[in-house]
């Protein structure tokens, strides 16, 4: 799926398909998490607006700004139902907060304990550091909105909230 950049708005999330090469770290970690969950996603990522300009936020290695555009030929664009400009400079205050924290490889380390071996560990290993759809739930929860019940959410968990709307792959035979 593509998008235009142009048509995103503080609070849409973008969840990804095939976004990073196999010969890095973060895209072997993709590359495990769509195979975990046995879903098509494997990254999420969020906009915000920062000095009155949208841009989207992500973890990476570490949490990050990047532009609107950088997953324009595989995101897959969802919005949030009943958003507000309270919520959205909400979101964006939380988010801007984390900027520069370093990547939570144990949330990812959960997932895979979760999805593969069906063990649950709570609390959370360390729950200062945030992959990236943990990120995106925290601070859509400091927002006052609930996109998932997951104790260690992944982008599979962001696919079935039914606080998104959007397309899915799924339901238009992509």
């Amino acid at each position: 799926m593509s998008y235009d950049p142009v048509s995103l708005h503080p609070g849409d999330v973008l969840l990804m398909v095939r976004s990073r090469p196999l010969d890095s770290l973060p895209g072997v970690i993709d590359a495990g998490i769509s195979v975990s969950t046995v879903n098509p996603f494997e990254h999420s990522a969020m906009v915000i607006e920062k000095n009155g300009t949208f841009v989207l936020v992500e973890a990476l290695l570490h949490i990050t700004i990047s532009p609107l555009d950088k997953y324009v030929s595989n995101g897959w664009p969802l919005s949030p139902t009943n958003w507000t400009a309270a919520k959205t400079t909400a979101l964006s205050h939380a988010a801007h907060s984390k900027i520069g924290q370093i990547y939570g490889f144990s949330m990812v380390w959960q997932d895979f304990l979760r999805d593969d071996l069906h063990i649950d560990i709570h609390p959370r290993l360390d729950p200062r550091h945030l992959d990236c759809s943990g990120f995106v739930v925290w601070a859509f929860r400091q927002a006052g909105v609930t996109l998932t019940e997951a104790p260690v959410p992944s982008p599979a968990d962001l696919s079935y909230s039914p606080i998104l709307r959007g397309p899915r792959p799924w339901t238009h035979g992509a």
